[in-house]
């Protein structure tokens, strides 16, 4: 029995060793005959084992596939467990180096798209154009975003608390989202019907409108507001506010669409009623005139603090606390004051909080307060106020977020909201500029050879006058676009001069084409 046992135990091991044997020739075989292989034959026995997997893995059941996956993880885990250290940080320096060239190699790809155009290629479903749905909120905020949009950019992380600005009652709701021709006649002239009822008169140094299939609105250098005197001066038509004091409510309808063309006195009229019976402003200063005095002065404070409250908050503003009466010169520097009459025409300065009110009645139907400077950040756990002060950006950039549970009057306002940006812009831009100027010692500015190179200039040096030098983060100044224009310069010398031009049709309906990125713009080279 023992010498059977020992003859079965040796033909066990004659049997193993054959089979090893056998499997080290057939792997050695296979070897010999893969380096033989051609490119084109390896390429065909590759894709043939790829295709026969995948016949393979479809053919499988669920429990089939659960099962070869979970073996496939315990395996997996088996051998990462008995990896020595070396052996970890080679496998993970390969995983990253692999990352790192599918990365690069799908940027090559992309960067030189527009130089190397492939008609048919699918951009559609490179997951590298698409952007996804807005489906990101804001915790604090219940602002929409995409995924790869900063958290911060709304409400910079909670600390910008602002109300949200309230629906626009009738009939100004039904005009912004009707159906009607009535309705789609004001959302066309809806620049003329705020034209009717602002306060103050828009001014810039060079003003360009491009119609057209894309309407754009652009302005050159400076961008400002200004306002006249209560009561137009003799044999003069009232204009702006001085419509307000101008007879009965139909003759102020039909000064406004004499001064304005294109507008309808019906619209005007429904609109003109609305506005007296919610917007503080004009419900002050008809208050205002009910007690009026000699030589008196209208003031609309640029700093008012409300009853009660430590600071100002962002509530609109109440009719007692818009404007008031004053004799006298006791006012701010950026206070707006308004008197009887006058042939001068004022500039308002962009940081007072009715700024933004007093030229879009239509936006601001309530009279809510703008940008100015006293406003501050807040605790975003405890609501309570910080020291740090809200930037015109951080402002203007909470507020123009959307929110599916708000009507966000600014984004249906159309070309109406284009004027606002620009505008907005403008007052972000000029606060940069003044941080600039402030903070030159901050900043370095006497190391910048721009700044030598001026000093020593063989000019006259009274005409160069207090020399303010920008930083290169300063979009559109001289540095900026000496640096821009090297990138560009680069560009030119590895791919030649842009001489391509891109034409696209695009049959994909609304929805979808939101997901989709058509352009990336580049970084420096």
């Amino acid at each position: 029995m023992i010498r059977h046992n020992f003859i079965s135990l040796d033909r066990i091991r004659l049997r193993l060793a054959e089979r090893e044997s056998r499997q080290r020739e057939n792997r050695e075989r296979e070897q010999r005959r893969r380096e033989a292989e051609s490119p084109p034959e390896r390429e065909t026995r590759q894709r043939e084992n790829r295709e026969r997997e995948v016949r393979r893995r479809e053919a499988e059941s669920t429990p089939e596939r659960e099962s070869r996956q979970r073996e496939n993880r315990e395996r997996e885990q088996r051998r990462r467990e008995s990896e020595s250290t070396p052996e970890r940080e080679t496998r993970l320096q390969q995983v990253r180096t692999g990352r790192n060239a599918t990365r690069m190699r799908t940027w090559r790809i992309l960067e030189n798209a527009a130089f190397n155009y492939d008609p048919s290629a699918d951009y559609v479903s490179d997951p590298s154009c698409i952007i996804g749905p807005m489906s990101v909120t804001c915790e604090h905020y219940e602002a929409k975003k995409w995924k790869g949009e900063a958290p911060g950019m709304c409400c910079n992380g909670g600390k910008v608390q602002l109300p949200r600005l309230m629906d626009p009652p009738e009939p100004l709701r039904t005009l912004l989202i009707g159906d009607s021709a009535e309705a789609k006649h004001f959302l066309t002239n809806i620049r003329r019907y705020n034209s009717c009822f602002q306060m103050t008169s828009f001014g810039t140094t060079k003003e360009i409108r491009e119609s057209g299939y894309m309407p754009t609105f652009k302005v050159q250098g400076q961008v400002y507001h200004r306002i006249g005197s209560l009561y137009p001066l003799p044999n003069e038509e009232p204009k702006f506010l001085q419509i307000y004091f101008a007879g009965d409510s139909a003759e102020q309808a039909e000064q406004r669409c004499k001064n304005v063309p294109q507008t309808r006195q019906e619209i005007v009229l429904q609109l003109q009623g609305m506005l007296d019976h919610h917007n503080c402003y004009f419900q002050s200063f008809k208050s205002a005139f009910n007690n009026i005095s000699p030589e008196f002065k209208v003031v609309i404070l640029a700093d008012k603090t409300p009853h009660g409250e430590p600071d100002r908050r962002f509530n609109a503003p109440t009719t007692d606390e818009v404007a008031l009466i004053m004799v006298g010169e006791q006012h701010g520097t950026r206070d707006i004051i308004l008197e009887e009459r006058s042939g001068t025409i004022k500039k308002i300065s962009d940081k007072h909080r009715s700024y933004d009110a007093l030229q879009y009645p239509l936006i601001f139907w309530q009279g809510e307060d703008g940008y100015h400077f006293e406003l501050r950040q807040r605790n975003p756990k405890t609501g309570m106020p910080r020291n740090t002060k809200i930037s015109a950006m951080q402002f203007y950039a909470c507020r123009m977020m959307q929110r599916s549970t708000d009507f966000n009057i600014l984004l249906r306002s159309k070309g109406l909201f284009h004027q606002f940006i620009v505008g907005m812009y403008a007052k972000i831009q000029l606060e940069r500029l003044l941080y600039i100027r402030l903070n030159q010692r901050t900043l370095k500015v006497e190391q910048y050879a721009h700044l030598r190179d001026a000093v020593m200039n063989d000019g006259n040096v009274a005409d160069i006058g207090q020399l303010i030098i920008l930083p290169s983060s300063f979009t559109g100044g001289p540095r900026y676009m000496h640096e821009r224009t090297q990138d560009a310069m680069t560009y030119v010398k590895n791919y030649g001069r842009p001489d391509h031009h891109l034409y696209m049709q695009s049959e994909l309906d609304r929805d979808t084409a939101r997901t989709i990125c058509w352009a990336k713009t580049t970084g420096s080279s």
